[in-house]
């Protein structure tokens, strides 16, 4: 195996995920960052699961079945194929857990990994509710299994300083914090222009993009928004996946039936989030990508954000500054918040103006691809 040397720009990334990275968030991370180290001059091959389309024209994609018992098995042997000397390799990976699953297969390689969401414990279950969903996050989730591993010798790389800690923890010495996106900064269509894309008057609107499913927390945010001024709308780009409760179904009409409810299947993220006066992201636990995706989606467009204080998401997202930042699982607090910068939309619009500001300057595609080159040049097997 010959190792890489600084002028070497050949890169290898790879990650095992369940199904079709276009079925997922991290599709677009993953599209963005070959995007950009390509524009820095790296030669970037990727190893996905079959079945998508990264849109990706002159990119080597080499591909694994996902999925079942033996999908981590056949991703390991992809990866192992893979590989060629002098390559470098960056795996990203759900959450540290999984860097045992590609780890056998890039001994002695120069690799790095990316992780996008935090280890957990099992306090996940009550703050998801009581459901398969939490309880499988929690178990491959959980911080037992990461001690385990052996971290010495890994370099990895995350978006918070709460990941890293994390990390250490375990016993890991070279962490990087990388507090960016994948995303190139680009000019939003103005609000009212978005709004007239969608057919919206000029209600104010807090927006929801995504899916239902327990890690999202949509059932606090739709009875949180219950008791916000009648003149208030609630917008919902619903890609599909995850179901409400009988009481989340129930609202969702209760809220169609009098003229407040916005409803929208797959959207121009850029487009639906600018419309938005507010979007609301009320995450009940911290098993969500770090940073979420949608976040800096709405940073870029202009948009004021809710969230809450979970992982590490209040180091960027600062209260009063970027919108407004509510404890988890608060219902009262968040519609406290709603209510605050509904009812004064300049003062609303302004933050949202300094999140895409934030942005642009510290959050972008361009600083994230040119820290994350600086480390995967000093890389070596």
């Amino acid at each position: 195996m010959t190792e890489s040397t600084a002028g070497d720009r050949r890169l290898l990334i790879a990650g095992y995920f369940p199904r079709a990275v276009t079925l997922e968030g991290v599709g677009t991370f993953v599209g963005g960052l070959t995007d950009g180290l390509r524009e820095l001059g790296w030669a970037v091959r990727l190893l996905l699961p079959c079945g998508g389309d990264t849109g990706l024209a002159g990119v080597e994609v080499l591909t694994y079945v996902p999925g079942g018992l033996g999908g981590p098995g056949r991703y390991r042997a992809a990866l192992r194929a893979a590989r060629r000397p002098g390559e470098r390799v960056l795996l990203v990976e759900n959450n540290p857990n999984a860097a045992l699953l590609g780890a056998p297969a890039v001994r002695g390689v120069p690799a790095a990994w990316y992780f996008y969401t935090p280890l957990q414990t099992a306090a996940l279950l009550p703050a998801m509710g009581w459901r398969l969903q939490a309880a499988v996050h929690a178990l491959a989730k959980h911080r037992l299994w990461a001690t385990f591993q052996s971290w010495r010798d890994r370099t990895c790389i995350v978006a918070t300083d709460y990941q890293a800690a994390q990390l250490r923890g375990c016993g890991a010495a070279a962490v990087h914090r990388l507090p960016a996106t994948t995303l190139s900064p680009a000019p939003a269509p103005p609000r009212a222009s978005a709004r007239a894309a969608l057919g919206w008057d000029d209600r104010p609107t807090v927006g929801y993009l995504g899916h239902f499913s327990p890690a999202k927390g949509v059932e606090g945010l739709l009875e949180a928004f219950m008791d916000c001024p009648p003149a208030t709308t609630l917008a919902l780009a619903y890609s599909g996946k995850g179901r409400l409760s009988r009481a989340g179904q129930e609202r969702l009409e209760a809220l169609r039936r009098a003229g407040r409810l916005r409803e929208h299947g797959v959207v121009v993220p850029a487009t639906f989030l600018a419309a938005c006066d507010v979007v609301a992201l009320p995450y009940p636990s911290s098993s969500i990508h770090h940073l979420p995706m949608v976040l800096l989606e709405a940073y870029a467009a202009g948009t004021a954000v809710v969230t809450t204080a979970v992982g590490g998401l209040g180091e960027v997202h600062r209260d009063g500054q970027h919108g407004a930042l509510v404890p988890p699982r608060d219902v009262r607090a968040l519609h406290g918040a709603l209510v605050r910068l509904l009812g004064d939309l300049p003062a609303c619009h302004a933050q949202g103006q300094a999140a895409r500001e934030l942005f642009n300057r510290s959050l972008g595609r361009g600083v994230f691809c040119t820290d994350l080159s600086r480390i995967l040049e000093g890389l070596s097997a």
